[in-house]
């Protein structure tokens, strides 16, 4: 595929969430169709997500991998709870109470960096 533009690839993969994952993510439209499409495209086994906020990125993420056999995304936060004042929820809250159906290809670590957590992560991300 020459002029592939991710934003464009498996559109419909995230038109099943996007209304409900769209408030709970900072990024523009066409960015939430990007990593869409990228993920899509290029089904990785392994995705390393570094920040987590509400969890928008990673409902998206884990939507596009949920019939690709053995993708697995793990993802870390240094705040434990959501970094916005007006709410007292951990990072990455909307996965549990909007997506909890993906919740068995995730691992979430909060309260550090990557660097404490290395070693569970394991290589192959």
């Amino acid at each position: 595929m020459t002029n592939l533009k991710f934003e464009n690839f498996e559109r419909e993969c995230l038109d099943e969430i996007f209304d409900e994952v769209a408030p709970f993510s900072q990024m523009e439209k066409n960015e939430k169709y990007f990593l869409n499409g990228a993920v899509r495209y290029l089904k990785p086994k392994n995705i390393l997500e570094v920040g987590i906020a509400y969890g928008g990125g990673s409902s998206i993420i884990l939507n596009a991998i949920k019939d690709i056999e053995g993708a697995h995304l793990t993802s870390v936060d240094y705040c434990e709870k959501c970094y916005d004042p007006n709410v007292d929820k951990p990072s990455g809250f909307i996965v549990e109470e909007k997506f909890s159906h993906l919740k068995d290809k995730w691992t979430r670590y909060l309260g550090g960096d990557v660097s404490k957590f290395i070693e569970r992560i394991g290589g192959g991300v």
